[in-house]
Formats: C-alpha cells, sequence, structure tokens
C-alpha cells in the first residue's frame, strides 16, 4: 500500500511546472535521484534532501520547496516517524495557501497513508476521496488512477474486495497503455495480494512472479521483498519448503539491505510459521523472538500481535503452557496498545491541524491589520490634498471644502466602527475555536477508555450467549466453563481499568470548568496551608522532593480549594515533566505580600521548559509529551483557578534551571473578577 506512494512522489515531482533559479529538467534529476535514493533507502532521501535544502535553498522556489518536503514525508512514512511526517504535511498545507495552483492533492494522500499504516482504515479512506475529488476536478488522469489505485488498497485492507479489484484493474490497465513499469509492478502486487486472499493461490503465483521479474528488471529490488514474501507464502501452502524458505529469506535480505528493517518482520513471522509447520521448534521461537524484538522496536502492533500469538501456539505444542497463556495476555496487551498509539496519532493529526488553523488566523489578522494601515494612509492623502485646495481657492469656496471633510470624516468612523465590528466577529470566532479544542481534546482522550470497555461487554455478553446456547443443549463442558469464567475475569478487569481511567479523565476535565459555586471563603495562614498540603500532594509520588518554603506570615481570604487546585496541577507538573531525569530533585516556594497583593514563585530544578514553549503551556490540551499519556490540561487548570477565578495572574517565565510560574492575587477574594 504504501508504497505506491514512492512513485506517486516521483510523478509529483517531474510532472509540475517548474519556475527559476532551478528549471524543470534539474529539478526533475533532483526528483529522480530522491527517488532512488528512497529505494535503496529512505533515511539516505532524508539526508540528501536536508543537504539540498541546506546548500541548495536559495535555488528553490516555493513550489518546489513544498514538493521535496512531500518527499521527506514519504521518507518518514516509510521508516515509522508518522508524528513528524504529520508535522511536515502540516507545513505544507499552510505554503500551499501561497501556490496559484495547489498541490493538496499529495496533501490527503499521504496523510490517508500514514491512516492506513495504523489501520485507522476509515479515516484513511475518508482523506483519499478527498484527494480523489481534487484530482477529478484538476482533470489530471494520472492523479485520477493513482487515487483509484489507494482507494482500492484501503477497500481490500477492509475486506471490500468486489470494489479492490474494480480499482486495481483500473489502475493496472492505465499503467499498461502509458507503459509505466514501476506502476504496473505494484498494480501486479496489489492484484496478487487480492488473489491471495480470495484463496486463488495460482492467480496469485503468477501475478507475483510478474511484479517480480519487472521489479527485477528495472532494478527496484527494494519493492521486490514484498512479491518474495507472497511467493514464500504461496510456497508454504504448497508445501515446498526449500522454495518457500529462498523466497522469505530474499524478502528479510532486500529489507535489510535497505535501512527498512520494519518490513523484515512479517516474512519472519511467516518463516517461524513454516518452521513450527516442520516441527523445529527451537528455531521457530527464535525466529519469533527476533520479530517481536523488532516489531516492538519499530512499532508494528499488528505484526507483533502476530507473533505473540504465534509463540503461544509453538509454547502449546512443547506444553509449556505457563509461557503459552503469557504469550496470549502479552497478545492481548498489543491489542490494547494498538488502540491508544491509534488514538495517540490521532491527536498528533488533529494538533497538527489545530496549528495550521491557528496560522491561518495569524495570515487573516496580519492582512486585517495591513488593510486598516492601507485605508488610513489613503485618508491621510486625501486630508492633505484637501488641506492644500482649500488654501488655495477663494474664501467663498472655503465653506464647501470644510463640508466635505466633513463628509470624509463620516465615512471613516464608519469603516472604523464596521472594522471594530469584524475584529468582535473575530474574537467570537476564536472563543469557539477554543471551545472546539478543548471538546475535541476530551472526545480522544475518552474514546480509547470507553472503547475498550464497549468492546469488553459485547466479548463477555457474546460469550455468555454462547454459554447459555450450550447449557440449553447440555452440552456445556467444564473446560468451556472455565475459558468463559477466564475471559470474563480477563475482560472484567479491561471494563475495570478502563472506567477508572475514564472517570479519572472526567475528574481532570472538569477541574477545567471549575467555578465558585458551593464553594466558601475561608480566612487561613496561607505559609502553613502551603506547608500541610504540599507534603500530602507529594506523597502521592514514589519519587523523593526536598521542599523549601519561604517568606512571611500572611493570611488571607479567600478560597483555599483553587489554591490548593493549582499546587496539585504544578507539583504534578514538577513530577512528571521536571523530575523525569533526575534524582536530586528540589521543590522551592516564596511568598511575598504587597499592598494588599500575594506573590507567590514558584520553582523546580527539574529539566525545564523550552522558551517558544511558555507562551503556549497554559493552552488546554498542550503537551511536549503526549507520547506519554499526558493530557495538557493541568497547567491550565492553575490558570484557570488563579487567573479566572481568583482574579489574579499566572505566567511561566524563563529560568536558567527548571521551572519556575508567579502567580499573584489579592489577599482578599471576595468573587471571580
Amino acid at each position: 500500500m504504501y508504497k505506491i506512494w514512492c512513485f506517486f512522489i516521483v510523478f509529483f515531482c517531474t510532472t509540475c511546472v517548474a519556475s527559476t533559479p532551478f528549471s524543470e529538467p534539474e529539478f526533475s534529476q533532483i526528483s529522480q535521484h530522491i527517488h532512488y535514493l528512497n529505494g535503496d533507502s529512505p533515511l539516505k532521501a532524508i539526508a540528501e534532501i536536508e543537504r539540498i535544502k541546506k546548500e541548495e535553498g536559495n535555488k528553490l522556489t516555493l513550489r518546489q520547496r513544498i514538493r521535496l518536503k512531500y518527499a521527506k514525508t514519504w521518507a518518514l512514512v516509510l521508516v515509522d516517524r508518522l508524528e513528524e511526517a504529520l508535522r511536515e504535511l502540516a507545513q505544507c498545507k499552510v505554503l500551499d495557501a501561497e501556490l496559484e495552483e495547489s498541490l493538496l492533492f499529495f496533501y490527503y494522500g499521504l496523510t490517508a497513508t500514514i491512516f492506513n499504516r495504523i489501520e485507522m482504515y476509515e479515516l484513511a479512506l475518508e482523506h483519499y476521496l478527498d484527494g480523489y475529488r481534487i484530482s477529478i476536478d484538476n482533470e489530471r488522469d494520472v492523479d485520477i488512477r493513482l487515487a483509484e489505485n489507494n482507494i482500492g488498497t484501503v477497500y481490500l485492507a477492509m475486506g471490500h474486495l468486489q470494489q479492490a479489484e474494480h480499482y486495481f484493474d483500473l489502475f493496472y490497465q492505465d499503467a499498461l497503455e502509458r507503459k509505466d513499469d514501476p506502476m504496473s509492478s505494484l498494480a501486479l502486487t496489489n492484484l496478487g495480494k487480492l488473489a491471495f486472499v480470495r484463496g486463488n493461490t495460482e492467480l496469485a503465483y503468477r501475478h507475483f512472479q510478474g511484479a517480480l521479474e519487472t521489479q527485477k528488471a528495472i532494478n527496484f529490488n527494494y519493492f521486490s521483498s514484498e512479491s518474495h514474501y507472497y511467493l514464500g507464502k504461496i510456497y508454504r501452502q504448497r508445501g515446498q519448503v526449500n522454495n518457500a524458505l529462498t523466497h522469505l529469506n530474499t524478502a528479510i535480505n532486500i529489507a535489510k539491505e535497505s535501512d527498512s528493517l520494519s518490513y523484515s518482520i512479517a516474512p519472519i513471522i511467516e518463516k517461524a510459521r513454516l518452521l513450527l509447520d516442520l516441527e523445529r521448534y527451537e528455531q521457530a521461537l527464535k525466529d519469533v523472538k527476533q520479530s517481536i524484538s523488532m516489531a516492538i522496536k519499530f512499532k508494528r502492533h499488528k505484526s507483533l500481535a502476530e507473533a505473540y500469538l504465534l509463540q503461544a501456539s509453538i509454547y502449546t505444542q512443547l506444553q509449556q503452557f505457563d509461557l503459552a497463556l503469557k504469550a496470549t495476555k502479552q497478545y492481548a496487551d498489543v491489542k490494547v496498545t494498538l488502540s491508544e498509539w491509534q488514538s495517540k496519532v490521532s491527536v498528533a493529526y488533529y494538533l497538527a491541524e489545530v496549528d495550521v488553523t491557528s496560522k491561518e488566523l495569524d495570515i487573516a489578522n496580519l492582512t486585517k491589520e495591513n488593510l486598516i494601515r492601507e485605508l488610513n494612509n489613503k485618508a491621510i492623502k486625501r486630508q492633505f490634498i484637501l488641506f492644500v485646495v482649500a488654501a488655495a481657492v477663494i474664501a467663498g469656496l472655503l465653506v464647501f471644502f470644510l463640508h466635505r471633510i466633513r463628509g470624509k470624516n463620516q465615512l471613516q468612523a464608519k469603516t472604523l466602527k464596521k472594522l471594530k465590528e469584524t475584529q468582535q466577529q473575530l474574537i467570537e470566532a476564536e472563543k469557539l475555536s477554543a471551545l472546539t479544542i478543548i471538546v475535541s481534546g476530551m472526545a480522544h482522550q475518552l474514546n480509547t477508555p470507553l472503547g475498550i470497555v464497549v468492546t469488553s461487554t459485547s466479548i463477555v455478553t457474546e460469550r455468555l450467549q454462547y454459554i447459555k446456547c450450550a447449557i440449553n443443549e447440555k452440552k456445556l463442558t467444564q473446560k468451556m466453563l472455565s475459558d468463559f469464567i477466564e475471559q470474563s475475569a480477563d475482560a472484567l478487569i479491561l471494563v475495570r481499568n478502563n472506567s477508572s481511567k475514564a472517570a479519572g479523565l472526567v475528574e481532570k476535565f472538569k477541574l477545567i470548568a471549575t467555578t465558585l459555586t458551593g464553594m466558601k471563603s475561608t480566612s487561613i495562614d496561607l505559609r502553613a496551608f502551603i506547608n500541610d498540603k504540599l507534603a500530602g500532594l507529594l506523597g502521592k509520588y514514589k519519587c523523593g522532593v526536598t521542599t523549601n518554603i519561604e517568606g512571611d506570615t500572611v493570611h488571607i481570604e479567600g478560597y483555599p480549594e483553587l489554591l490548593l487546585n493549582a499546587l496539585d496541577q504544578l507539583v504534578d507538573n514538577s513530577v512528571h515533566h521536571g523530575f523525569s531525569q533526575r534524582s536530586d530533585n528540589q521543590i522551592n516556594i516564596t511568598i511575598d505580600v504587597k499592598d494588599g497583593w500575594v506573590t507567590i514563585t514558584y520553582e523546580d530544578n527539574g529539566v525545564g521548559i523550552e522558551k517558544d514553549q511558555l507562551s503556549q503551556i497554559f493552552t488546554p490540551f498542550y503537551t511536549s509529551s503526549i507520547q506519554d499519556g499526558n493530557l495538557g490540561i493541568g497547567l491550565n487548570i492553575v490558570y484557570n483557578s488563579i487567573a479566572v477565578l481568583m482574579g489574579g495572574e499566572v505566567s511561566a517565565q524563563p529560568t536558567e534551571q527548571g521551572a519556575k510560574f508567579v502567580m499573584e492575587f489579592s489577599q482578599v477574594i471576595k468573587e471571580a473578577e
């Protein structure tokens, strides 16, 4: 599926109209060179693109820069750096707005490829269809065929074989008419996979052999690994062990030689299955363990699940039932991890989309400012001209020109009023956008645990119905009942864990919308309050932390619950972000009071915060470590508690070591400002 995009990028780079300083022939040679580097090693292609940008970037037009970014994105997909690929695509989408002829067809295609890579086929199909509509609007026949092939590949993955065959045939016939050997070899590979899924191994064998001959003729060794892999599977079904081993080993070696080790996982698993057929258990276990290690390294969750399942089968054959049960549980864990990974990549995609929207708003604001500046300049020029003319004419015309000036001023007042109304509309739009971000973030965070709960309860319901039927038919056995109890227990554990996780997320989300309703204003000794509560907050964590509280004793009248919420989130931020790479952890708190205002300075000696992140850290769902499962709402809770509800101010300030937060609020807080 993904390899079609390599040729996609080649066509893209060699058919678009180039402009100076690089001529079209010159840039076509660069594109061809990058294309063949991708075929040999995607990492080499990435390095070459970065070299061109650094050494010859001034020779690239905007269109050529975007084309190189798409080529780099495809290389990043090949080496499983999906989140980085999404960031590149977001930049392409922003830059595309400056082009006369859009290239968004490739944006949607590559985004769909990423979703297809993590088995989110519905989103992949949605983006491929978006690209398909663009290709039809542009009336580019080759783009239409490429889009149809991609759609066919998704249909194949979803099990819609008839639709897949229709699109693959269209793509193959077009490749033959254009005498495009790379595209025809890919079409044959896809048709071979379709025939294999249908169980027609003879037809699949002919397709894969044809693809292999074409790939060898054009020296596309990297893309021949898939043909060797499926030929190995076919020979295994036929019982031709030596031929199967030859093709599987060839597929493995090609993947290793081209720096695409992740593509060797599937052939290694298939080889282990062949060795299991031959009852060569020790060698089969060795290959399975190698595939597990590589699948974990490259985040190939589907292959990892297959490997654990095969490992359980081998241990069962060896009657090592404890190890077989362990492998089975690891298989179930991988399925859960896959769902979580899909959620993380989805969040990264939507965050990139939010960033694109933010940049588009910035561009709109700049355009608005330029328009206002231009209107003001024109108005000043008109007034100057009118002044000169008025001074040159007779006194009788002075009244006439003053009347005209008054009319112009009224027009400017109306224009200014309209601009202010437009500005208010933009502010309301930004508020709506912020609300959309919060709702979207909540939905994505809750999606995984609730999805697991629904799936687990469905499994228990299905198995319960099965047991009920067995009882009614008097076919219930002790093993059936034991299996049901074990499966139900595992499912209930998943339900309990993920229900608790969802409940915890909801409790955190509720802190975003905390109000003063139900809270009572209380007078407290601030230093004693912080000293008492800080020890309790730190008791939740295993890491050791030294605390130091300085400042005068001061009494405040306000809402200690809000201050406790803020301290809780700051401590959580220090432990999970600041102290992740340290052992000598320390938190310093300083209390100052001046003119009825209290200032609390919170500092830790952790890894600190990058300067370019300081302006964004209070934004809901903004986090620099989304891969670790962090929500990105903690510091937003701090902002809401101090700035919104307590009517104070909170800021993150740059410091040489660690993180520094300053909170200011009135000594007497009656109600939120």
